[in-house]
């Protein structure tokens, strides 16, 4: 073999050798020096956080607090409550009138490969007989 290419490879071979070494250092250090400021980040904000003296109900400034919260429920949330009950009562009773559309039997729908280990074994466990129909057609 000629003597340049092997200064060569052995030159290639101690580089790298070196770079690899010089690499590990540097993550290393770099590591340390991460730790070092997320210690340094997470000591600012638990020393920048405010300290709770108590709860809002009975700390002096904050006292009655509760009252608000109270007097909210009582005349902002169930009333809330009391008319979304209403409105939905009132669009069903829009819509009860309307007739089922009428049962057109399709190969893919209500396919029953195995009987359903209740009842009669056709009926689904939450069968609704005016809205679900069974693989015949709706219930009379």
């Amino acid at each position: 073999m000629d003597k340049p290419g092997q200064l060569y490879l052995l030159n290639c071979f101690i580089f790298s050798f070196i770079e690899k070494k010089i690499i590990c250092r540097l993550i290393k250090q770099e590591r340390k020096m991460s730790a070092l400021i997320s210690q340094v980040i997470r000591r600012q904000i638990a020393l920048s956080a405010p300290r709770s003296s108590g709860t809002a109900a009975t700390a002096g400034e904050h006292s009655g607090g509760h009252k608000v919260w109270k007097r909210l429920s009582f005349f902002v949330a169930f009333p809330a409550i009391g008319l979304c009950m209403l409105n939905a009562y009132l669009s069903h009773q829009e819509h009860a009138h309307h007739a089922r559309p009428p049962f057109v039997k399709y190969d893919y729908l209500a396919r029953r490969e195995k009987r359903f280990p209740w009842g009669d074994g056709t009926k689904s466990l939450f069968h609704n007989p005016h809205t679900n129909a069974l693989p015949g057609g709706y219930e009379a």
